[in-house]
């Protein structure tokens, strides 16, 4: 059998740090310089050297601290807010012109629901009964009317499921279970009160 034998190494971090004036405003600026090596490892003059040129290097050139930096990119910017106050304007007028219409389209809806909800409707030959009348969730769909269908087997019973008769906008909805509102016969009976009409009926 082959063995294979890993090795795993610590690591120390040495450091110095240096320090140099911002040229603008005179403000301590500090960097720290490092190397690592393995523990195992002592560690040389070169190394030190190496990080202690780079931070003589690093202190000869010019420097500015992070509060002129800052102080610098404040004198620079300039307010333009004016610049956009009419569209701000533009936009909150429209923004009130589609509440209002939100809400009128509310009330049109809550005027559907009073009017439709529970009256049958007739497409392709089956028969629903409106259970609710909704604003449109898709964007092609100005109002959505959720129906049950009647079972055709007792006709005074709803059965499972649902569609969705709708009316359109600017185009066609894609759902299978999406109607649009025009292909449907809307009538004037009640739903509810189809029972006991059917038992009159049979007492007639």
């Amino acid at each position: 059998m082959k063995t294979i034998i890993t090795k795993s190494w610590e690591f120390r971090t040495y450091s110095i740090k240096g320090v140099c004036k911002c040229f603008k405003c005179g403000k301590p600026i500090t960097k720290t310089f490092s190397f690592q090596t393995r523990k195992d490892i002592l560690t040389t003059k070169e190394d030190w050297n190496k990080i202690e040129k780079q931070k003589e290097e690093w202190q000869k050139e010019p420097h500015i601290c992070n509060a002129c930096k800052k102080k610098k990119i404040e004198q620079e910017r300039k307010d333009i807010t004016n610049r956009f106050s009419d569209y701000f304007t533009e936009l909150n007028i429209s923004q009130k012109q589609i509440t209002d219409i939100k809400l009128e389209k509310k009330k049109v809806i809550e005027q559907l629901n009073n009017q439709l909800k529970d009256r049958v409707i007739l497409y392709n030959g089956n028969e629903y009964v409106v259970n609710y009348i909704q604003d449109g969730i898709y964007e092609d769909c100005a109002v959505e009317i959720n129906c049950i269908p009647i079972s055709k087997t007792k006709p005074w019973l709803m059965s499972s499921g649902s569609i969705f008769f709708y009316k359109q906008t600017y185009k066609q909805c894609g759902w299978n279970n999406f109607v649009e509102i025009g292909n449907c016969i809307i009538t004037d009976e009640i739903f509810s009160k189809r029972k006991q009409l059917l038992i009159e009926g049979e007492n007639g």
